[in-house]
């Protein structure tokens, strides 16, 4: 019979996936603030460059990547990590 739930509460049911989902979200956490760094960087040179419409395109990036790494931490979280 099917195992269904219907609370968002956590468990520890032991599934394979999940481990390996558990060693890369570190990664992923720390390789998602890389990106940040990066479209940062972009910004500030197309801003230099004296090309806002490039800018302004990177801060767009930026703001997807920073969403991007808060569901990332806040799925460690939700993990204990």
């Amino acid at each position: 019979m099917p195992h269904h739930h219907d609370s968002d509460h956590e468990h520890n049911h032991s599934h394979p996936e999940m481990d390996k989902l558990q060693q890369v979200l570190p990664y992923l956490v720390k390789h998602s603030s890389e990106h940040i760094e990066e479209a940062q960087k972009w910004v500030r040179l197309a801003e230099e460059a004296h090309q806002p419409g490039v800018a302004e395109q990177f801060e767009q990036v930026l703001r997807l990547y920073e969403e991007i790494a808060r569901h990332y931490r806040t799925a460690a979280d939700k993990l204990g990590l």
